[in-house]
């Protein structure tokens, strides 16, 4: 969805957003550590993005949940592969060791 807001997604020091998608990108910034976290980080709440207008005096902007919320899928999403690679990468077997010995059962 970011990607078709403007014409090309790229790293964010090289990309040219918008000025709608340089504020979704600034209010993204702030919200980023307000996530729930638990076995890995979860979606930014709406209560947090409420939360942060209401502090800055300011009312959420047309758009912006929509801005923030796909920013966010893009990163929960590198999250997510990036821990899957980690995961796939400390496999033993991986490595060529040999797999673990079954337990043998009890007659």
């Amino acid at each position: 969805m970011l990607a078709s807001m403007d014409a090309e997604l790229a790293p964010i020091e090289e990309a040219e957003l918008s000025p709608a998608n340089l504020l979704a990108w600034r209010a993204w910034t702030d919200l980023h550590l307000s996530r729930p976290g638990g076995f890995g980080p979860g979606a930014i709440p709406y209560s947090e993005m409420l939360a942060r207008a209401q502090l800055l005096g300011r009312p959420l902007a047309p758009g912006i949940v929509e801005r923030i919320r796909a920013i966010d899928g893009e990163f929960l999403e590198q999250h997510a592969e990036t821990a899957k690679a980690e995961r796939v990468g400390k496999s033993p077997r991986r490595e060529g060791a040999p797999p673990k010995p079954r337990p043998q059962r009890r007659r």
